[in-house]
């Protein structure tokens, strides 16, 4: 951030049943809340009680032995979300599919009983409580869930979508993806059933699928502040039981198994995107909040 303060990203620590410590760990996040305070002491003028100390932000509920190894983390306070688990998700998703099966008169009731609306909350206001500390309290926030895959870059993505206009532009939202989703090794294939080694159902759950609905979600709240719309994020997922490749040969299939006469795809959904921005162009976005230097911040209803 402009201000100094960061948004940094782990997974759970495995003490073990001993409750190790890991002194790197312990040493790596003093080295962050040091270099975040010498920005400070530079720039701000921000209560130095609260930036001085570092967010770890679980999105998990409440543990008392991951409360207890914080204790080790000085200058640190840990903050509990309470996001439900990739099953629970799973399970709100395959509610709300049977939910849109059928047409009956409760149909609002049957959508509200699947909790799917009221986790896109919860998810929202997670990536708030980043946003607040990291641009109102100036303080450095380190997100992470068990395993640092899932709930973890749905709200550091969701947090940087608000507080920079230049990830609401098609190239910035790309880029977006490929750092914090590809790169740091989301399973798609698992998540999503995709792949022959993907037969466990225990671990399917439709995490990029929420994290874009939370996307829509923002957009429909903000409707001049993103470059791209709806179209754009129905477009950018898509596949089918064919090969897919995603911007840098990352395939979801594995195209050593799939049949050679597969229909042609786009060569990747960059290609794709470019070649069809009059369908994805948002045409009430304002031009100067797509520009890198806007501090247009993404106000959330």
């Amino acid at each position: 951030h402009t201000n100094g303060a960061i948004i940094a990203r782990a997974s759970q620590p495995e003490v073990g049943w001993l409750f190790q410590r890991s002194k790197e760990d312990e040493n790596m996040i003093q080295a962050i809340i040091n270099a975040c305070n010498h920005t400070l002491t530079k720039n701000s003028i921000h209560d130095e009680t609260k930036s001085s100390r570092l967010l770890i932000l679980h999105a998990g509920s409440y543990d008392t032995c991951i409360e207890n190894s914080a204790k080790y983390y000085t200058n640190c306070d840990i903050q509990f979300m309470n996001l439900p688990d990739i099953h629970a998700i799973n399970r709100s998703a395959q509610m709300l599919r049977r939910a849109n099966a059928v047409q009956c008169d409760n149909w609002l009731s049957q959508v509200t009983s699947t909790r799917w609306l009221q986790n896109l909350s919860a998810l929202i206001t997670a990536a708030s409580c980043v946003v607040a500390n990291v641009n109102k309290d100036n303080r450095p926030v380190l997100v992470h869930c068990s395993n640092g895959r899932d709930h973890t870059p749905q709200i550091i993505t969701l947090a940087e979508i608000m507080l920079d206009s230049y990830y609401r532009t098609i190239n910035g939202f790309q880029i977006l993806v490929e750092r914090e989703w590809i790169q740091f090794g989301h399973e798609f294939g698992d998540r999503c059933g995709h792949g022959v080694d993907a037969n466990d159902p225990n671990e399917r759950s439709p995490i990029f699928l929420q994290w874009l609905d939370c996307i829509y979600q923002l957009i429909m709240e903000n409707q001049t502040a993103f470059q791209f719309n709806e179209i754009f994020l129905v477009l950018y997922p898509s596949c089918s039981s064919r090969n897919l490749r995603i911007w840098s040969d990352l395939y979801l299939y594995d195209t050593r198994y799939m049949p050679t006469d597969s229909y042609h795809h786009p060569s990747s959904l960059s290609t794709y995107g470019s070649d069809n921005n009059n369908n994805n162009n948002n045409k009430l976005t304002n031009s100067t909040q797509s520009n890198r230097s806007s501090n247009f911040l993404l106000r959330i209803m």
